[in-house]
């Protein structure tokens, strides 16, 4: 059932990052940057809820001058962008990280892991060195199977990232889900990718701590999204947009359907629904 849309209601914004306000060819559209400023001087509470690890997208958190509270690892994370302190915090285990590297290093499959916030793989190529740059994050080798360094540091994660194609991805989420068991959340986060994280470990249930920690209510709270790991938020906001650009299914579920990433679809958005008194 849809929800009953309010313009010039919602007091919280919490927008997915890549493909919903980011570009990898425009970066955040400018009016949408402008609409974003107007409503925090509103009194509004602007949020971005990532698959991103913390540091990548503090990074541009810095890049583009937001300030707050920042949603990583599809919820597994949520830190104050400006003191860096992890005011939640639901990895991965050991244990499990330990099962599903092994998967990988069996089946020759690409898998990355982000512990201690690092990306961490046996052996850098062009294509982690092409992530890394992109995404701005720290790359660390180990020169073994990473398997066998989370076997001795203990190490968790705050979620573990395969890479897949059309081909393999049915094969590979049933395997992949086999080895995780009902303890942990797998998710298709875009095309391309397949998520584990620990259970209960969601974008919409961090989009309900930010809400609680704020004191607000979720029918105050507007969710964007365009891919698959952003219909839990975009089912349990008071508002749920999906843009032009995403997932088909992901837009027969939300409220309401704007424009594209590149046209600013967040932005008009926001501009309308959002508080702007």
């Amino acid at each position: 059932m849809k929800k009953t849309i309010k313009e010039n209601y919602y007091e919280i914004a919490v927008s997915d990052f890549d493909g919903t306000l980011f570009s990898q060819v425009t970066g955040i559209n400018r009016n949408t940057l402008e609409s974003i400023d107007e409503f925090i001087k509103a009194g509004g509470t602007f949020c971005v809820c990532t698959g991103r690890m913390t540091s990548s997208i503090v990074k541009f958190y810095k890049e583009y001058g937001f300030t707050g509270y920042v949603i990583s690892f599809n919820g597994a994370e949520i830190s104050d962008s400006e003191t860096g302190e992890k005011v939640y915090k639901k990895h991965v285990d050991n244990a499990a990280c330990i099962k599903l590297l092994e998967y990988a290093e069996k089946t020759g499959n690409r898998i990355q892991v982000y512990p201690n916030d690092v990306l961490t793989v046996e052996k850098v190529n062009d294509d982690y060195r092409a992530y890394a740059g992109r995404c701005h994050v720290e790359l660390c080798e180990t020169g073994c199977p990473v398997s066998e360094v989370f076997k001795k540091t203990g190490d968790t994660s705050g979620k573990v990232l395969f890479y897949t194609d059309d081909d393999r991805r049915e094969k590979m989420y049933k395997e992949i889900r086999d080895i995780a068991g009902d303890s942990y959340e797998v998710v298709c986060s875009n095309p391309e990718h397949i998520d584990v994280m620990a259970k209960g470990v969601s974008k919409g249930n961090a989009a309900l701590k930010l809400c609680e920690m704020l004191g607000t209510d979720r029918e105050k709270m507007i969710c964007f999204g365009d891919e698959m790991n952003d219909l839990s938020m975009i089912e349990i906001a008071g508002l749920g947009v999906a843009t032009a650009n995403g997932n088909e299914f992901l837009k027969s579920k939300a409220d309401l359907v704007v424009p594209s990433c590149e046209d600013g679809g967040v932005g008009i958005a926001i501009k309308k629904y959002c508080i702007h008194r």
